[in-house]
């Protein structure tokens, strides 16, 4: 596995400013990166198709089948019509939604984190026939992230994924560094406002660029599957302030559990900025600072448009069975 460095989480680059390359605990985890792919388009030449299927049926040289198809001398306009729909209704749907490489994949990379020795073991399973991620730690912790480009949050704001955990955590307080584990997270990292950055801000950043060769991450929101927290609570990461954790479920589930969250809203909402486009996702699965064991399971991450129907997806019926693997 590529090992990658921890500087692309926020709370790294905050423990590397106030601790230094060889002070304090570099042990947060708020990010990491990878490729991403271009799913191939595909167009057929309908037209040609047509004319020899429509030659072969009528003798006549397809007149007398055009006036039936088409209604005599207006079936070419309507030919053009019934392509520029199918067209556009192509279109429409391709900025709709936007697949992500799938999480079992290589586009998702590895980030090992320099001070954290026990790794989380990321495995890919297979669940009703389809490959999923299973990720399993024992005072461990490790992410696995995705490069993202080219994200317009205009025309698709909402990221929608699959999880369940199926041993989760006991953890009493997770807003301290000591209960900072969470059986499953979904870092959105966003890049750092230039206008926006004071001198100290720039200071920073320069710091942790020169210690990991990378450029960190100005904001991060952490969606985080909670031991005690209750879903659709939030706050600040003990490791980072500019890292926003937000609690979507609790517990342990042997169901699949579809989110859908609005990426846009939710940045206005915690940073309170104006909207950047996202640079990375990540998952993780953590147990460091308790040393707990858990396990959880990751499938199907999209970006939709705003008014887009989450469970409309083809593995909408997959994640209502309650898989089991």
């Amino acid at each position: 596995m590529r090992r990658l460095t921890r500087s692309l989480l926020p709370r790294v680059f905050g423990d590397a400013v106030r601790n230094g390359p060889a002070g304090g605990r570099l042990g947060g985890r708020d990010a990491k990166w990878a490729t991403r792919g271009r799913r191939p388009s595909t167009r057929g030449d309908m037209g040609s198709e047509s004319a020899r299927m429509i030659a072969k049926r009528d003798p006549s040289g397809g007149a007398g089948a055009s006036r039936k198809m088409w209604g005599g001398a207006g079936h070419g306009l309507k030919l053009v019509i019934a392509l520029w729909i199918c067209a556009t209704a192509s279109t429409a749907i391709a900025q709709s939604e936007r697949i992500l490489p799938p999480v079992t994949s290589e586009a998702w990379q590895p980030l090992h984190f320099p001070r954290v020795s026990a790794h989380t073991v990321y495995d890919v399973v297979p669940t009703n026939g389809s490959p999923v991620l299973r990720a399993r730690s024992e005072c461990s912790a490790s992410a696995l992230v995705l490069d993202l480009m080219e994200v317009n949050l205009l025309q698709t704001p909402r990221l929608r994924w699959r999880w369940r955990v199926e041993t989760g955590l006991q953890i009493e307080n997770e807003r301290q560094r000591e209960g900072d584990d969470f059986a499953a997270r979904v870092y959105v990292m966003f890049p750092a406002d230039p206008d926006r950055t004071t001198l100290w801000d720039r200071l920073r950043r320069s710091v942790a660029r020169r210690i990991y060769g990378r450029e960190p991450p100005g904001h991060a929101i952490n969606y985080v599957w909670a031991s005690a927290a209750e879903p659709g609570s939030s706050w600040r990461s003990p490791y980072a302030e500019n890292a926003h954790l937000l609690a979507l479920q609790t517990g342990e589930s042997r169901d699949w559990q579809v989110e859908s969250v609005d990426l846009a809203a939710d940045y206005l909402r915690l940073v309170g900025e104006p909207l950047m486009a996202p640079m990375a996702i990540a998952v993780m699965s953590d147990s460091d600072d308790s040393c707990q064991q858990t396990t959880a399971y990751f499938a199907d991450f999209r970006l939709m448009a705003g008014d887009a129907d989450p469970m409309s997806t083809p593995d909408r019926a997959a994640s209502e069975a309650g898989d089991e693997d």
